[in-house]
């Protein structure tokens, strides 16, 4: 009895601490102008008064850690770096003026510049802050509110060294405004998120390019130079062009990925990845090493020795080997994607492509046991066993083989396909 007594007064006390969080200041949209995040109770509420020559502010934000700060940041970009930037922390309940730079958060001089009526709490799990801001000072670091600038907001932890308390480089990816803000408006505005049309159309670019034509064109060029030998399409033999049409298609899908989001990011984007997710802060990078092998990869095909060559192994093995390790990283790469915090991409595509991955593996690993036995055969068959390509035009099965197997595969891929940009489409 007393144990069902207390599992209900738990359910209620977690039920109040979910519910009543932050909540909604009314006066938005009206009286004040406000960053919020409210779907179902506020995650955090960011609100401003204008006024002729000052700016009251609020802030407030669900974290229960203790020598955390809540910072308010005004950007020109969507990039942290070269911000004004007001910062609370509860270790001493203080509110101070900074500037961040691309690799630090510096206090103005003074640290209360243009600031008064500053206050500190966190309570209930919630960090809340409320200061009064001057529009403009005499120093550039504090940048003019007359002027609309990108908002960002962030929690990160705090130290002391010799008794003061400084903030430290936080690890979350910042909560911004989607566009610049009006800070003499009482307007809402909503976040940014990574799903604008230039990131949707980012992820779909690659998403064609590496999980569909690539492999396609990789299975095709290791498995099927058999396929319909007697027949060429504009002079050539069919398994080529079907190879090099995908690459080059590939190769466009990427240059259209690489150009939006870096339109969208205004240039390069470092990511500040929370602690438990600080390999997704590789995704740029890999990023960009998969796209130059994306060209380094044809440019070794026109530069290709002849067929008869005595080099020609060796074209082939590092053709083979640069594709490949393009595909695994460009695969890594999509993966550390899905797990960007602000792509709000839901966890069913990972499990997706997951699937989409271990049966392409299966088929691939189907057809090379196949391709092996194909050449062992040719090898066991030649008078100085010596091993020799299988000519597909001496027999055609395991050359059907092989073809059907391209078929199943192409038919897997785009399937899947179909799915992973539907959900890219509509998050």
């Amino acid at each position: 009895m007393h144990i069902t007594k207390f599992k209900c007064i738990w359910s209620i006390f977690v039920l109040i601490q979910v519910v009543s969080a932050i909540n909604w200041d009314t006066g938005c949209g009206t009286t004040k102008g406000c960053f919020p995040n409210c779907p179902n109770g506020c995650s955090y509420l960011v609100t401003w008064t204008p006024g002729a020559s000052t700016i009251a502010f609020t802030m407030s934000a669900e974290e229960s850690a203790s020598n955390q700060y809540l910072a308010i940041g005004f950007s020109s970009d969507i990039r942290m770096g070269d911000d004004s930037v007001v910062a609370c922390a509860t270790a001493d309940n203080s509110i101070k003026s900074y500037f961040n730079d691309d690799t630090d958060s510096d206090p103005l001089s003074p640290n209360t510049l243009g600031l008064s009526s500053t206050s500190v709490s966190q309570t209930n799990g919630v960090i809340s802050c409320s200061f009064t801001r001057s529009v403009n000072e005499a120093d550039s670091q504090f940048f003019d509110l007359n002027n609309p600038y990108i908002l960002m907001l962030v929690i990160g932890e705090t130290e002391t060294e010799d008794g003061t308390t400084k903030i430290e480089k936080h690890y979350m990816i910042p909560w911004m405004s989607d566009g610049d803000v009006d800070f003499k408006s009482t307007n809402i505005y909503d976040e940014y998120k990574l799903n604008s049309p230039r990131v949707k159309l980012h992820g779909i670019m690659m998403t064609i390019a590496w999980l569909f034509l690539c492999t396609v064109g990789i299975v095709t060029a290791r498995y099927n130079k058999g396929m319909l030998p007697e027949k060429k399409l504009f002079g050539t033999k069919i398994w080529f062009q079907v190879h090099r049409g995908g690459m080059v298609l590939a190769l466009v899908f990427v240059i259209i990925g690489f150009i939006s989001i870096f339109v969208e990011n205004k240039g390069y984007s470092q990511i500040t990845p929370s602690k438990s997710s600080e390999a997704v802060q590789a995704h740029p990078v890999l990023g960009i090493i998969v796209t130059v092998l994306c060209f380094v990869n044809p440019i070794m095909a026109l530069l290709r020795p002849g067929p008869d060559h005595k080099l020609r192994w060796l074209f082939n093995w590092a053709h083979l080997g640069v594709g490949v390790v393009a595909l695994v990283l460009a695969v890594v790469t999509t993966f550390l994607g899905y797990f960007l915090e602000r792509s709000k991409l839901p966890l069913g595509i990972t499990y997706v492509t997951v699937v989409y991955i271990i049966l392409a593996i299966v088929i691939v690993v189907l057809l090379e046991v196949h391709r092996w036995k194909a050449n062992k055969t040719v090898a066991d068959s030649s008078p100085d066993k010596e091993f020799k390509e299988f000519d597909a035009s001496k027999s055609m099965d395991p050359t059907r083989v092989a073809f059907i197997g391209l078929i199943v595969f192409t038919i897997v891929a785009f399937g899947f396909l179909l799915g992973m940009i539907g959900i890219i489409g509509a998050s």
